[in-house]
Formats: C-alpha cells, sequence, structure tokens
C-alpha cells in the first residue's frame, strides 16, 4: 500500500519552495512603498504569429501600447 503525504511548501513537480519567500525578500529589500500596477496588453491570437516572428510588426505595436499606458497614467 503506498500512502501520499501532501505536503505544503515544495512544489512536487520540481521539488522547489514557493515563491512567496522570495516576493516578501523582494519587496522589503529592492522595491520602494509605492504603489506598482500592472499593464497587460492583450491581442488576438492570430497576431501573435506575426508579432513573434517580425519585430519590425512588433515594435510600432509596443510603440501604441507604450503611448496608451502613457495616456492614461497622465489623465
Amino acid at each position: 500500500m503506498m500512502v501520499v503525504v501532501k505536503v505544503r511548501g515544495v512544489c512536487p513537480s520540481c521539488s522547489t519552495r514557493p515563491h512567496g519567500r522570495d516576493r516578501r525578500i523582494l519587496l522589503r529589500s529592492r522595491l520602494s512603498p509605492v504603489p506598482v500596477r500592472q499593464w497587460v496588453l492583450s491581442l488576438p491570437k492570430r497576431l501573435w504569429y506575426f508579432l513573434h516572428h517580425d519585430a519590425s510588426l512588433a515594435h510600432p505595436v509596443l510603440r501604441i501600447f507604450l503611448a496608451e499606458v502613457e495616456a492614461a497614467l497622465r489623465s
């Protein structure tokens, strides 16, 4: 008979500890205590291939995205 014991604190697939401890250390030592926002650019799946394989297309898309983020932050 095989007994499976679930232990918190170690990832079963890679045998590493969760990133929570590392995140706390990073927050205390590296990041200043100011609000942080995360911006995510969502694109249709049909565009992923073209943007991934052609940097000349990715740069204008990134510029438009950053311009919109800047405009949102300024308003």
